[in-house]
Formats: C-alpha cells, structure tokens, sequence
C-alpha cells in the first residue's frame, strides 16, 4: 500500500472516529459526562465494599468472643448453690436501684433435659434500672433464662414481673 493510501485511510478513520459511527453517542458531551459520573460514583460505592465486610468481620468475632465469654455453667442441684442464686438475684436488684417486692422460689422443673429451678420476682424501677438488672443477669455464673417478663403501667417508676430459671445439672 502506498503512503497516500495509508494516510488516506487514516483520515477516513478519524473522520469516522470522531463523526460517532464507529463509536456512536447517545446524545452528545452531556450524557457522556453523567455516564461518567455515574460510573464514578459505582466505583466509589464498590470501594467500600472491602471496608463493610472487613467492619462485619469484626462485628461477627466480638460477638463470638461475647459468647465464649457468657456462663456456660450448669447450677448444682443443692440447698446452697439454691441460696447462692437467690442471694446473686437479690444483690444484683439492689445494685441496679431496682426495690424489691416479692421474690418466691418454685419446685424444680424436671421435664426437660436440663431441670431449671424458677425464681418469681416482682420489683419496682425505671427502664434503666431494669435493664442493669438483665445484664447481670447475663453475667451470673449459671446459664440463667428469663422465661417471662411484664411491666406495668406507670409514670417513671413501673411494677415489673419476671420469671426467670436457673438451670441445673441433670441428676444421673
């Protein structure tokens, strides 16, 4: 191919080029420029992609040190460890500023695979009483459920019922 050929066919290309046919335009600079930053803006949203997993990786391994840190501790079935628990509950009311009303011990539940013995109490106290109480619930060295719980109406100070169970270890 000659030179004024290949310089022809050069021109004819960029002609092309720039005429939008070999690289049609969907409507000119305009739309090319929001095509662009919406392209931008998904790189930058992709991004933060490594960065949310990276955070919910932590989430997920404080919370599975949380656990291996909870009670994992089966209550011994005797008179003691009986006293021991309830004299845990009854500090743990007093130090969240909860005023205790009533608290009664039930029979122990053999019917499941682990026994549980069920404490009833009944306070008095604010939300933020009652939550302190919970968390040391959580922190009791037994594994502790609080199978019901009910507030009452009121203004600040509300009557809360709760029926929570120690479990026991299994008898052979």
């Amino acid at each position: 191919m000659k030179m004024s050929s290949q310089i022809a066919v050069i021109g004819v290309g960029l002609v092309l080029l720039s005429s939008g046919i070999v690289m049609p335009f969907r409507g000119g600079i305009s739309d090319l420029e929001a095509e662009v930053h919406s392209l931008e803006q998904q790189r930058l949203a992709d991004e933060a992609i490594p960065a949310l997993v990276e955070e919910a990786y932590q989430r997920v391994s404080e919370i599975r040190s949380q656990s291996t840190q909870r009670a994992a501790n089966l209550c011994p079935d005797t008179p003691e460890a009986r006293q021991q628990v309830e004299t845990l509950v009854l500090e743990s009311v007093l130090k969240a500023g909860l005023r205790q009303i009533r608290m009664d011990t039930g029979a122990v539940d053999r019917s499941a695979r682990f026994p549980s013995r069920p404490l009833d109490l009944v306070v008095e106290g604010d939300a933020a009483a009652l939550k302190k109480f919970l968390v040391a619930l959580e922190a009791m060295p037994w594994v502790t459920r609080v199978i019901s719980l009910s507030v009452e109406q009121g203004e600040r100070i509300r009557r809360i019922n709760l029926r929570i169970a120690v479990m026991l270890e299994a008898k052979s």
